[in-house]
């Protein structure tokens, strides 16, 4: 797994206590850029087993709260298919540059 940015810094916003969304993307020899974003479910059950930081609202979101290092640690221990669910193909993004 390749880290591109070890710091990722956010402005606290009262109004809009939105977050980060992790995944992971692929760009094919094709150049077609694919992205999944993490299984809210399996982030879920990390969560309540201890295995990453969290808590879980009323409203059954899911807010992590491990440390960069730590998600970074368990994805290179665990993998990152741990935390997608592949078999869902409509889970996937895929984006490719117009034909000129």
């Amino acid at each position: 797994m390749r880290e591109r940015e070890s710091r990722a810094y956010k402005i606290e916003d009262k109004e809009d206590p939105s977050g980060y969304f992790i995944g992971r993307y692929k760009i094919s020899e094709e150049g077609m850029l694919s992205f999944n974003l993490f299984d809210a479910e399996k982030i879920k059950a990390m969560v309540h087993k201890g295995e990453l930081k969290g808590t879980i609202t009323s409203g059954e979101k899911v807010i992590v709260t491990s440390t960069a290092k730590e998600l970074i640690s368990l994805i290179s221990t665990q993998g990152i298919d741990r935390f997608i669910n592949t078999t869902d193909k409509e889970g996937t993004f895929t984006f490719s540059r117009p034909k000129k």
